[in-house]
């Protein structure tokens, strides 16, 4: 399965090691130069046992690709994972902009497919406030991607932490 991974942090870089080693293709996307530089050369930017023997042997294997924007690699992928941080707001909430941001890029992406690709698994995996997936999330998503979920793509919600 070709699986593209938004955010390369501790939960990204940790679940592209773990797809990475069930034979997966996975691309990584971040912005940070540092993150990229690191799995690219298939080495964690986060300390976590045996994860960059994993991305090593992916990476080895041609099956990891990292990127720095979505840009078309949603046109042969079947599942996104989006795991961005949601850091704390000075009153205590989240701060969802990063998710937010890359939802907005994805509905892009997922608008410019062609209309005979295959619908996309859209998972959020970033910690998000309750409703906060019916209130912001979807209604971004469903905005930049010109239709809500259905045939081009469907969405899901698997938080890392709540």
């Amino acid at each position: 399965m070709n699986i593209v991974i938004c955010g390369l942090g501790y939960v990204g870089a940790t679940i592209a090691a773990c797809l990475l080693k069930d034979g997966h293709s996975v691309t990584g996307i971040d912005p940070d130069p540092r993150k990229r530089a690191d799995m690219k050369a298939g080495r964690s930017p986060v300390s976590e046992p045996g994860v960059t023997e994993l991305l090593t042997q992916g990476k080895a294997a041609g099956r990891l690709r990292i990127v720095e924007a979505v840009g078309e690699t949603l046109n042969e992928a079947h599942t996104v994972i989006v795991c961005v941080g949601t850091p704390p707001t000075q009153a205590g909430g989240l701060d969802l902009s990063q998710v937010v941001a890359v939802t907005e890029e994805l509905g892009a992406a997922i608008a410019a497919r062609p209309d005979t690709a295959a619908p996309i698994l859209m998972v959020i995996r970033s910690t998000l406030t309750p409703g906060a997936m019916d209130e912001t999330i979807v209604p971004a998503l469903t905005k930049a991607a010109g239709a809500p979920p259905g045939d081009r793509y469907e969405i899901a919600f698997n938080p890392e932490f709540l």
